[in-house]
């Protein structure tokens, strides 16, 4: 059977070879620079990472589990699904999360009025 020339990614990656080692140099400034990035603003880092996360998962859903190859298509649908999942997420973390941040304030409150007491083994302050 043979291959068109959308379906043929491993003969046309393979021509160009020569730039691989570039490419994996670029992709690991930029990545590097996305890491600093986090020391001077994690806001930013966040959201540049939000952005990326919901690209790339609706890119690998579209191709991978939904099995679609044409190009166009793909490039209308992966963003939709991608910010979708984000969407779903973040709601999902917006429900979850106050239960969370309840269980963690009772745990520290109830850590905080036993302070005069030591621990099991402990020593005495």
């Amino acid at each position: 059977m043979a291959l068109t020339e959308d379906q043929d990614f491993g003969a046309e990656a393979f021509r160009y070879y020569r730039f691989g080692g570039l490419a994996l140099g670029i992709g690991a400034a930029i990545t590097g620079g996305f890491m600093v990035l986090f020391l001077f603003n994690p806001l930013a880092w966040a959201v540049l990472g939000g952005l990326v996360f919901a690209i790339s998962s609706g890119f690998v859903i579209t191709t991978v589990f939904l099995g679609i190859r044409d190009k166009r298509r793909v490039l209308i649908v992966s963003p939709i699904v991608g910010f979708g999942l984000l969407g779903l997420l973040w709601v999902l973390y917006k429900t979850e999360g106050s239960k969370v941040d309840q269980a963690v304030q009772q745990s520290q409150a109830t850590a905080g009025a036993g302070k005069g007491t030591p621990a099991p083994g402990g020593r005495a302050r």
